[in-house]
């Protein structure tokens, strides 16, 4: 079965260059999972499962699609374009993509959800993860079309990851369609969500609802007893940042789990400072 994000925080997807290895080490392989995402088959997730992070992160490889084995995979390093040959001399710098560039550094971790009581401390630096397949966010949503992904995972005093991810595309409208497209398939998660328990044998309690909408971002949560897999098994919070900027989407993820003696950790006021301060930082840090 195709590889998938196993959630973050989910750990969501820990995989960031260093994280990555958390990801697969300690949760090992996506392809484990049982639900299939609302987009088609992903070959890559962004997420891992959000149990609590092991002691000590070691490297592993990122999900793919034909991730059966641990062998470590290189990162792949963002498209690049060149400048056509001419026979005029050619410029001492190229000029710059339309799609893939720098995209905007991490928050701080100082700047995250709940940051005061979860202390999150950053899991390796940022690092660019493979494009050019559907890439799963969670049980509910995915992206397709992306031209460079970078990912930043953190870890919680109890042990539970959150994840950022960018993701680049090749113009501000196609940055526009994939949000619009998480936005509305997030509307609809609660019932894939439900569907999925009840194919796993458990009772389908899953309940996903917006908590925030502001121009350009949304804030999103589902409380559920996890189906294992993108999610660790259990009850537990889940909490999904969408924010667009220019031809970049962000998602930034974490769970609140039930075994990690967690209860949910946001409110819509909280949720809407976070995504002010979100924004905020993707329009000025670069």
């Amino acid at each position: 079965m195709p590889a998938r994000r196993r959630r973050l925080l989910a750990a969501a997807a820990v995989p960031v260059v260093a994280a990555a290895a958390f990801a697969a080490v300690q949760y090992g392989s996506a392809s484990a999972v049982t639900p299939a995402p609302p987009v088609s088959p992903s070959s890559a997730s962004a997420v891992g499962p959000s149990a609590p992070a092991p002691a000590t992160p070691t490297e592993d490889a990122a999900p793919t699609a034909s991730a059966s084995s641990s062998a470590p995979a290189p990162a792949a390093t963002p498209p690049r374009t060149s400048a056509p040959a001419t026979r005029s001399p050619a410029p001492t710098t190229p000029p710059a993509p339309a799609g893939p560039g720098t995209p905007a550094v991490p928050l701080p971790a100082a700047q995250l959800p709940n940051a005061a009581k979860a202390a999150w401390k950053p899991l390796g630096t940022p690092s660019p993860r493979p494009v050019g397949q559907t890439i799963g966010l969670n049980e509910c949503t995915g992206v397709d079309g992306v031209t460079a992904w970078f990912q930043q995972g953190w870890v919680s005093t109890a042990r539970t990851p959150a994840i950022q991810d960018t993701f680049t595309f090749a113009t501000s409208a196609a940055a526009r369609q994939a949000y619009e497209k998480a936005d509305a398939d997030m509307k609809n998660c609660s019932g894939r969500l439900r569907a999925l328990q009840e194919r796993n044998g458990l009772t389908p309690d899953a309940s996903a609802h917006s908590t925030v909408t502001v121009e350009n971002a949304s804030a999103w949560r589902y409380g559920w007893n996890a189906v294992p897999g993108m999610s660790a098994p259990g009850p537990q919070v889940h909490h999904v940042y969408l924010a667009l900027n220019g031809s970049e989407l962000t998602v930034l993820q974490y769970s609140d789990l039930a075994s990690a003696g967690q209860s949910d950790t946001a409110t819509p006021a909280s949720d809407e400072q976070f995504l002010a301060t979100l924004t905020r930082h993707l329009r000025t840090a670069r």
